[in-house]
């Protein structure tokens, strides 16, 4: 949810606080709304293994491809990958980064800033816009966006994206033939995200497809999405620096909003039930294309402001991770500003992260905060940044430009205009100050700490030299890549180290170490 407006926002804030006597009202989820109609044929359940996750590293990892042993994200070494990037979604038609002007140059210069990740997506109902009728010239132009990405070294991350399910209800991600709301109200029009907060037939077009009910032509929907998934999954999978797929961008828990805004989340509910019902089934059919990328699924949207969830694990012997977001709603751009506001965003933002690790722990899943920012607020972005360090998480911004189905979000964006060159004029520079860090991009051994304090010029990182398969140690000439940026260190940069040595050139944006023979432990300081 990319939230900068007071009118989008403030929904959501007067949700939040009427979540008690909104529950009250409706403790049997009845209102005086017309009947959900349903033709739902039930999912598998929720309950599944613990630990479904891979926990070791093997063959399997393909040189080219990244995997997954438990919380960590690895490459073929098995070397632990930290990745830093940002988001580039086309909602409006013809649904396609290309069509927007984002090609080769802006993916040249995100690469040139040291950022090694992209989260690139598709829209469903561009996909396939009558049921059975796959565009697969569409998906063509997506998987040329994504191998150029590959080509200049950034790992893609790709989702399915949809926010408020239909351009139906100023939204966009759901085929037309999938919208089903029961004659309810599509008003008040809020934009995004005030209809998620005020628009009945919006919540039950989410209830409709939570319940896996029958689309227009007989297919339950989870199985209709699972097919364009593995269709998807059938052409993007040859992408060369294949992350993983994100299997559904910000589910929203439909009529049971209320329920579910809290801080224990969709308890008295079966949201989270359906949820991963839905992503069991598209994890096995991206499965049957693609059995080596991570596949990552998504809480709902609450969520990304500290609500907790019981999502379920996605099956036995998958690498899977839990895509997450972070927006605080007491930092919002537009709104006035809120007593104690940074204290209060403290306090909310590291509440997501703690629910993502406890989740984590729970499913042996890895952990990527595919969203966060959407702001020219910079002092939140840094502060969101700082903890994903703190909590030794994966980063992907939004976004590199952004335009919604109501409107414009230049605030969100890096970039002013994509169809012209990323050049000075054309580039928030200020925000770029912020985003480019000092950062691990592969570490020979396991992250104890990292973080990078761009005012003092300030890089410290420290790691156990352990396997993070716990099959030993990594022999000493396993290298440790650092990126340390020109952009903060144009005069050169010192090494301070304890445990090894730097192999690399005085002056080199990729400083390579290497621990020595019996070194448990690895400290490197990086300073101007």
């Amino acid at each position: 949810m990319k939230k900068s407006s007071f009118g989008r926002v403030f929904p959501f804030a007067i949700s939040l606080a009427l979540v008690s006597f909104l529950s009250g009202c409706m403790g049997d989820g009845s209102s005086s709304n017309p009947p959900l109609q349903t033709g739902a044929t039930e999912g598998p359940s929720a309950e599944g293994p613990a630990h479904s996750s891979r926990s070791v590293c093997d063959d399997s990892i393909a040189p080219g491809r990244l995997g997954q042993v438990g919380r960590w994200i690895v490459d073929s070494d098995c070397r632990v990958v930290i990745l830093q990037g940002v988001n580039q979604i086309s909602k409006l038609p013809p649904y396609t980064p290309e069509s927007i002007g984002f090609g080769e140059d802006d993916l040249d210069y995100i690469a040139s800033q040291g950022f090694n990740t992209i989260r690139l997506g598709f829209i469903w109902k561009a996909f396939e816009p009558t049921p059975g009728n796959y565009d697969y010239d569409y998906l063509e132009s997506l998987y040329r966006t994504a191998q150029a990405a590959a080509d200049v070294g950034l790992w893609v991350l790709f989702d399915f994206h949809q926010d408020m399910y239909n351009e139906k209800f100023n939204g966009e991600g759901f085929p037309d033939w999938t919208v089903f709301d029961d004659g309810l109200p599509n008003e008040p029009d809020l934009g995004f995200p005030g209809n998620y907060f005020a628009m009945p037939a919006l919540w039950r077009a989410y209830d409709h497809f939570l319940d896996n009910d029958m689309d227009t032509v007989g297919r339950p929907m989870h199985e209709a999405f699972a097919e364009a998934w593995r269709r998807v999954a059938s052409r993007i999978k040859d992408v060369d620096r294949l992350l993983g797929y994100d299997l559904w961008n910000e589910p929203f828990p439909g009529s049971s909003l209320a329920l579910c805004a809290n801080p224990l989340g969709c308890l008295l509910v079966d949201q989270d039930r359906k949820l991963t019902d839905v992503a069991r089934v598209a994890a096995n059919a991206v499965r049957a294309e693609d059995d080596s990328a991570i596949i990552f699924y998504e809480p709902f949207v609450t969520f990304n402001n500290g609500v907790d969830t019981a999502h379920g694990g996605v099956g036995e012997g998958i690498r899977a991770g839990m895509s997450f977001h972070n927006y605080c709603l007491a930092a919002t751009p537009g709104l006035p500003p809120l007593p104690y506001s940074d204290a209060l965003c403290s306090v909310e933002e590291q509440m997501v992260f703690t629910n993502a690790e406890q989740q984590s722990k729970t499913f042996n899943d890895t952990l990527m905060l595919s969203e966060f920012g959407a702001s020219d607020d910079l002092a939140t972005i840094e502060r969101v940044i700082s903890l994903a360090a703190e909590n030794r998480v994966s980063w992907q911004y939004w976004a590199w430009w952004n335009r919604d189905v109501c409107c414009e979000r230049p605030d969100e964006g890096i970039i002013s205009h994509p169809s012209m060159p990323p050049v000075d004029a054309n580039l928030d520079q200020e925000k770029l100050d912020v985003l480019v860090r000092a950062y691990p991009r592969h570490i020979a051994g396991i992250p104890e700490h990292y973080s990078f304090d761009r005012n003092n010029k300030l890089f410290e990182l420290r790691y156990s030299t352990q396997r993070p398969d716990g099959k030993g140690r990594f022999p000493p000439g396993t290298v440790t890549e650092i990126f340390v940026p020109e952009r903060h260190y144009s005069d050169g940069y010192r090494v301070i180290i304890e445990g090894g040595q730097v192999i690399s050139g005085p002056g080199s944006e990729t400083l390579r170490i290497v621990s020595y023979n019996d070194a448990e432990q690895v400290s490197v300081t990086v300073v101007e």
